[in-house]
């Protein structure tokens, strides 16, 4: 009795572990598939107020999006979404909609 007890036990554990495994990969591809929509859906509002700061994004040699990022300050939240050319990253706030550019360093 106690033996199939244990083989049943075990055999639940192996089950709920294969099953969490599963639903942890669904929950990734669901983050990454969010992740790009939402990038995507800030890069031209980043790009267009990088422009407008003399950003040069279209003359880089170097230039890469360095995507969503998001940093905690005074207990909120706060995106950012940088952008790099040659040497220079521009941070684009979605929320306030402004752009800084900065040098790399």
């Amino acid at each position: 009795m106690n033996r199939n007890l244990t083989i049943a036990l075990f055999l639940g554990i192996i089950v709920g572990l294969a099953g969490m495994i599963v639903v942890e990969r669904q929950t990734r591809a669901r983050l990454r598939t969010v992740t790009a929509f939402v990038e995507s859906y800030f890069f031209q509002e980043a790009l267009a107020a990088c422009e407008a700061m003399s950003f040069p994004w279209e003359k880089a040699k170097t230039a890469q999006v360095v995507g969503l990022r998001s940093f905690k300050s005074k207990g909120m939240i706060i995106p950012m979404f940088p952008l790099y050319a040659d040497g220079i990253y521009c941070d684009y706030s979605p929320a306030t909609k402004k752009a800084s550019i900065r040098s790399e360093s």
